[in-house]
């Protein structure tokens, strides 16, 4: 969708990848991930967005959330079991994912090479997974996401959640206070890109889609 939409060729995904062969074992890789099924899998899961406000993530039994999502869970003075990201945040951001999550579910894709390359080498390596959006032969997981946001979703879906909440969610509103630079313009296509990508995947995971009394989007199995 990605390769068809906005351009990106499939082929860049697997040479960024390529680059992190070996930074992570598969055992490693598999251990982490079964760590996060034990806590997500039959489970309500928050997913806490750039817009939510602290209060609403407070007592959420799961907290999950792109690197968007990282000041409103900072002002919470909440942890995340795990913080999904392609390393474009501002650097403060970046450390402070490092340092408030139990995992870094950090994203290789086509054009990040760079920025992921620097966010390795500070993450500890009991912490750091590597996703990607296309399958790979490496130890990367495949989360079959687009954005930092519908990959958290996705990932919670995968794991068997019973259901997810997208606290402070409008993929029709751009929002970028956790980042140095922002296209608004490239940013509101990846955001349309990243709606259609999370409702394919809860149709295949058997998810359906509505809104809690709050207007928060609500994934339930």
């Amino acid at each position: 969708m990605a390769q068809r939409e906005l351009g990106y060729p499939e082929v860049k995904e697997l040479t960024s990848a390529m680059h992190f062969e070996g930074i992570i074992t598969c055992d490693e890789l598999c251990a982490k991930l079964h760590k996060l099924i034990e806590a997500i899998s039959d489970n309500h899961v928050c997913v806490a967005g750039p817009l939510a406000r602290p209060e609403r993530l407070r007592g959420c039994p799961v907290l999950l959330a792109p690197e968007g999502g990282v000041p409103p869970l900072m002002e919470a003075g909440l942890r995340p079991l795990a913080v999904t990201t392609d390393a474009d945040s501002s650097l403060s951001i970046l450390n402070r994912i490092v340092e408030i999550s139990d995992y870094v579910m950090l994203h290789v894709h086509g054009d990040n090479l760079l920025r992921a390359s620097a966010l390795v080498s500070s993450v500890p390596r009991a912490k750091l997974l590597l996703t990607s959006q296309v399958d790979t032969p490496f130890c990367i997981y495949p989360s079959g996401a687009f954005t930092d946001g519908d990959r958290a979703a996705a990932i919670a879906m995968e794991m068997g959640a019973s259901s997810i909440r997208l606290v402070g969610f409008d993929f029709s509103s751009v929002t970028c206070g956790h980042k140095d630079y922002c296209d608004s313009d490239e940013k509101s296509a990846k955001l349309r890109t990243g709606e259609r990508v999370l409702l394919k995947v809860a149709g295949r995971f058997g998810y359906h889609l509505t809104k809690d009394l709050e207007g928060n989007l609500l994934l339930l199995k």
